[in-house]
């Protein structure tokens, strides 16, 4: 049985590898990523977002697994009364904080979400409740220390969930994985008319191509020639509300991940809550950074 405990979060961390490789569990898109190719759509990858730097969040979960082993080996072999306790509550415990950190950074549209707080977080918040109350019920034997811990991260747990589930639909559903994947194809399929309208060579001065996402975040570009212009743009809207601040910015920073993530942008908000994001389509070695500006309209 304590072998098993030990094994534990290696066998996790096999499986944590095999999703990096095929691609499923991605992370956010982001100009440090994995680009994954059209065989890995079957497997949890979008079409949408084949091709773009899909953040490894999946390696951050193995070098993590891979530092609670160690710990928790020497919490076991010591040999104590309590030893199997406190290497159960440290894997359990360093696991479940941190999969619900690791939650954030993801972009799959597979899992399950209840206001704006995903399964394997309301999960981890589960388990660290029921390890709690585990220890002070008896069932489990452990230091001290490791108790407090125990009650410390359940407690910060329950703090960020409350924290999270009190955000505004706007705020909490924007850079959730279903929600990436749908600008991602409005991104897409706004590019890909402005395209198909400068080949046919139709394109009037006043032309536009407009995405929408289920949301009601809109997304239009104008068509031009973005090698010989030397720059993308985009106009960020809502159909609802005008856009705040801090969701423009996560907006703008999303599709400049998406089309250039090497490159810096501009974005300028107008007095209706409408924001133009302007992408400059030379390599750039820059990070994407913002500038917001003030702009009049008339």
């Amino acid at each position: 049985m304590h072998s098993l405990r030990i094994g534990e979060p290696d066998v996790t961390s096999v499986w944590a590898t095999g999703c990096l490789l095929a691609g499923c569990c991605h992370g956010r898109p982001h100009r440090c990523g994995i680009r994954y190719s059209a065989r890995s759509s079957a497997v949890g990858v979008p079409a949408s977002l084949l091709g773009a730097r899909l953040f490894p969040i999946q390696l951050l979960e193995v070098l993590w697994l891979a530092l609670i082993v160690v710990p928790g080996s020497v919490l076991l072999l010591r040999g104590h009364s309590s030893s199997f306790g406190n290497a159960v509550v440290w894997y359990v415990i360093s696991y479940a904080a941190a999969r619900f950190v690791f939650e954030l950074a993801r972009a799959d549209a597979g899992r399950l979400y209840f206001r704006g707080v995903s399964e394997p977080q309301w999960t981890a918040l589960g388990l660290s409740f029921v390890t709690v109350t585990t220890i002070l019920g008896g069932v489990l034997q452990t230091a001290r220390w490791i108790e407090w811990s125990a009650v410390v991260t359940a407690g910060i747990l329950l703090i960020v969930t409350i924290a999270l589930t009190r955000r505004k639909p706007l705020d909490r559903d924007l850079l959730s994985g279903w929600h990436i994947q749908q600008v991602a194809d409005a991104v897409k399929w706004v590019s890909l008319q402005s395209s198909q309208v400068l080949l046919s060579g139709s394109a009037m001065p006043s032309m536009q191509h407009a995405g929408r996402t289920s949301l009601g975040f809109r997304i239009v570009t104008e068509h031009a020639d973005r090698h010989r212009v030397g720059y993308a743009r985009y106009t960020l809207s809502h159909i609802g509300a005008p856009i705040t601040l801090r969701n423009g910015r996560a907006l703008a920073a999303l599709v400049c991940a998406l089309t250039a993530p090497n490159s810096h942008y501009e974005l300028v908000r107008g007095r209706d809550g409408e924001y133009d994001l302007v992408i400059p389509c030379e390599k750039s070695k820059k990070l994407c950074q913002f500038s917001v500006m003030p702009r009049d309209r008339p």
